[in-house]
């Protein structure tokens, strides 16, 4: 018996094979951005998850502390008054981490507090990926720099408030995310006095100009506008979170409490 060419071939040539392997290829290199796109969106739903935990901490706070959140927070100098300006990421863990207590920090600097960091971020030196708005405005819109550079500023800065003094809690952002700090020159800066949780938190705020335009002090920008390409999360003092643009997170006037200092 014979059989017929066609009937004999039972393989592919090499020019076929050729042909297959490219088009994979092509398919490949058409999935791989949509795929990617999907991670970071996946990535970026995450991170305002987790800003909206943090606000569901803060009001949990509020009710334990007679309806005061945290702002900009700074260390005391003795013992006694060491803590009366906590700053958020110290006050609100426990809210947060069953396994911290309100009364004893862990003094861990944050390294188990995966609920401070955005997913889309890569792993550098910082375990808080976050900054709150300690901004105090005068009243006419200018934010108040009365001793700015020494401690006398302190009272100028938004340090613990009353919830209910906010006149526009849906429009105050709360919340943003922390600077990619390239080369961690911030951190080696702070690692200088930073020896516990509360004098490290205290740096994750932003309430100077310097800290949200990068062209006024480099080593002291504190804001990355764009973590998720086109902006960051942002967090609203009434807990609602979404992406804001970074030409948006870069204005002062997102910034006000509309809280005027005197």
């Amino acid at each position: 018996m014979s059989f017929s060419h066609a009937e004999s071939r039972t393989a592919f040539t090499l020019i076929e094979l050729l042909v297959v392997i490219a088009i994979i290829a092509v398919l490949i290199g058409l999935l791989l951005p949509a795929l990617g796109a999907a991670r970071e969106a996946g990535r970026g739903a995450v991170c305002l998850t987790r800003t909206k935990q943090i606000n569901a901490a803060m009001v949990l706070y509020a009710g334990d502390y007679k309806g005061y959140i945290m702002r900009e927070g700074s260390a005391g100098t003795t013992p006694q008054n060491f803590r009366e300006r906590l700053p958020w990421d110290v006050a609100y863990r426990p809210q947060i981490d069953a396994a911290v207590s309100p009364n004893t920090d862990p003094n861990d600097m944050f390294e188990r507090a995966p609920y401070y960091r955005c997913p889309s971020r890569k792993q550098d030196a910082h375990n808080v990926h976050y900054v709150v708005n300690g901004f105090a405005f005068y009243a006419d819109g200018e934010v108040d720099m009365r001793g700015e550079g020494t401690r006398a500023h302190i009272p100028q800065r938004r340090g613990p408030m009353l919830m209910e003094r906010m006149p526009f809690p849906d429009r105050m952002l709360y919340m943003s995310e922390f600077a990619a700090d390239s080369g961690g020159v911030m951190r080696k800066a702070w690692e200088q006095f930073a020896e516990d949780d509360v004098t490290l938190g205290q740096c994750y705020d932003v309430w100077l100009p310097r800290h949200i335009f990068p062209d006024v002090q480099p080593d002291d920008y504190r804001l990355n506008p764009a973590q998720h390409k086109s902006g960051s999360s942002g967090m609203y003092l009434d807990g609602h979170a979404k992406l804001i643009a970074k030409e948006q997170l870069a204005t002062l006037a997102i910034w006000n409490d509309g809280v005027p200092t005197y």
